[in-house]
């Protein structure tokens, strides 16, 4: 049984409505997704594009520096510092763990660069 996108941290915290989005799309084309964190969203792309039966290609493009408190505003509530403390990840994990995230639920996404 392969891992679902529900099972993957987001660093959104609010849902996205992508099924409807991709109702809305063409049966073919290319997405590219900027800052995929650890691949939730890119999961849930591909998971509702299958779904559609649609044949999109997902780029993603991230730096993978980790996340830090670095740039954190001054005197977040503590809900807000809840949320971006459970962001926090390592430069070293980050990409491994976009990685693992996608190839857990879609075997078959590459890590190819052009």
């Amino acid at each position: 049984m392969r891992r679902l996108s529900e099972d993957i941290q987001s660093f959104y915290p609010m849902k996205w409505p992508f099924e409807t989005i991709v109702n809305l799309l063409p049966d073919k084309g290319k997405l590219l997704e900027i800052g995929p964190y650890l691949g939730k969203s890119t999961v849930t792309w591909a998971e509702e594009f299958e779904k559609a039966g649609k044949d999109w290609t997902i780029h993603t493009m991230d730096l993978f520096q980790g996340v830090t408190k670095i740039g954190r505003p001054d005197n977040p509530s503590e809900e807000l510092t809840k949320h971006l403390d459970s962001l926090l990840i390592s430069e070293e994990l980050h990409e491994q763990t976009f990685k693992e995230n996608k190839m857990q639920c879609f075997p078959w996404m590459t890590n190819e660069f052009p």
